[in-house]
């Protein structure tokens, strides 16, 4: 072996030019700010998760929803965020024509949500359940007994209050049971036109053509206003308790108003009481809807291409979303209403050229808190979509169109949705 070589230790290293130096201190400086935004990423995760993990807790949404608090916007985005996904796996439909006439009500049952019932021009109902192949049906007098309200009786899933054109409220049995008549005008000058019923206090409540209402009793149908109570100068399309005070309850009418009643004000006025708060329209209003989820938002729907939200406690006007569904004479009135579990608007589209161009028929949904358009799905039939309808859970919408009613839900509840008549898919509209 050779001699070890020797180590130059006073070799010095090579010179750095002013560009070099440059270059490395920019490159260490990368290196540092990317190694401290993923650190600050990493953080940022945490905390969000931190705190939804400390704020969305179900317990105190619910006890929010309770005592119609505001809900903090981290639970509030964020569950409005699963009701919107949860919109896009209601990809499948079924249809079914149980009636020859135009439907006219629909109505879910707020206890057992596979079970809903419907009502026809021609005065004939139906009992139909989702979750099995069982409908029961009963039928109507035929032209001139048109259903306008429908509501499912308290204690009974067979059985429904209703109110047509006939005049006359009645408890109807899909239980071959017989019917009872609870209130009849005689006279077909006259009629009914809304209907609610307020399970806690077991009140019935009802308006009819002349801008008139009545307060009954859900038992055996005794008077509990000896007289009509004047609320409107015409038709009273819609009226409806208020779940987080019963004492109160909303009208609408096709005088162009919108109108919130007490019950302790009216049993002490005769014939002409005041409503607590008017919201003036510029057309004829079909429907005014409590939101079920906050239960302090009222939602309106006018004859033209208006859809409001006012805001309690001081009703203040919070959202116009321009929307086409005028009114004509040959459907039914189209009525905008609230998802059971978010405030998210669902309505049917009535193309106007005047509104926008070529235009489709479609469901949408739109943004209670800011009107922006969340989805539009094309209508099941082809036809315009006059009322809609989720079930309490959320998971399965009705929609109505001319005599045929749609379901869209998840596709393994669908496969058990009899097919009655005709089975048709529905697609969702891109938005340009």
């Amino acid at each position: 072996m050779g001699p070890p070589r020797k180590c130059n230790q006073n070799k010095s290293l090579p010179l750095l030019n002013d560009a070099n130096r440059r270059s490395i201190t920019r490159n260490l400086r990368e290196k540092k700010m990317s190694k401290e935004e993923v650190t600050n990423e990493g953080n940022q995760t945490d905390q969000l998760q931190n705190t939804l993990s400390k704020k969305v807790s179900v317990f105190k949404y619910l006890n929010t929803l309770a005592y119609g608090d505001r809900m903090q916007p981290e639970i509030k985005t964020f569950t409005k965020s699963c009701i919107i996904s949860h919109l896009n796996d209601l990809d499948g439909s079924k249809l079914i024509t149980p009636f020859e006439k135009r439907v006219t009500a629909l109505q879910w049952h707020p206890k057992y949500p596979s079970i809903l019932a419907a009502a026809s021009k021609w005065g004939e109902l139906l009992l139909f359940n989702v979750g099995s192949k069982t409908s029961n049906y009963i039928s109507g007098i035929g032209a001139g007994g048109s259903i306008v309200g429908l509501k499912f009786t308290l204690d009974d899933q067979c059985s429904v209050y209703t109110a047509s054109i006939t005049g006359k409220i009645r408890r109807e049995s899909f239980s071959n049971s017989p019917g009872k008549t609870f209130l009849s005008t005689n006279c077909y000058q006259n009629w009914f036109t809304s209907l609610d019923v307020c399970k806690e206090r077991k009140l019935l409540l009802a308006g009819d053509c002349k801008g008139n209402g009545i307060l009954l009793s859900t038992d055996e149908g005794q008077r509990i206003w000896p007289h009509f109570k004047r609320l409107h100068t015409d038709k009273v399309s819609h009226i409806e308790f208020c779940t987080l005070d019963t004492n109160l309850f909303v009208t609408a009418s096709i005088d162009h108003s919108v109108k919130i009643w007490d019950l302790r004000n009216l049993c002490r006025s005769v014939i002409l009481p005041e409503p607590v708060h008017t919201f003036l329209h510029l057309k004829g209003v079909n429907s005014a809807y409590f939101s079920p989820s906050n239960r302090c938002s009222l939602l309106t729907t006018d004859q033209h291409s208006e859809i409001r939200v006012y805001k309690s406690p001081d009703w203040s006007e919070q959202l116009v979303i321009k929307h086409p569904h005028r009114h004509f004479q040959h459907i039914s009135p189209i009525k905008a209403v609230w998802h059971p579990l978010e405030d998210i608007v669902v309505v049917g589209r009535f193309p106007d050229d005047e509104f926008k161009k070529s235009d489709v028929r479609t469901i949408d949904y739109y943004d209670g808190s800011t009107g922006n358009v969340l989805r539009r799905f094309r209508s099941g039939t082809g036809g315009i979509v006059v009322l809609n309808g989720f079930n309490s859970t959320g998971d399965c919408l009705a929609s109505a169109s001319g005599c045929s009613i749609t379901f869209k839900s998840f596709k393994n509840k669908l496969t058990k949705i009899p097919d009655l008549h005709v089975h048709c898919n529905s697609s969702i509209v891109p938005l340009y």
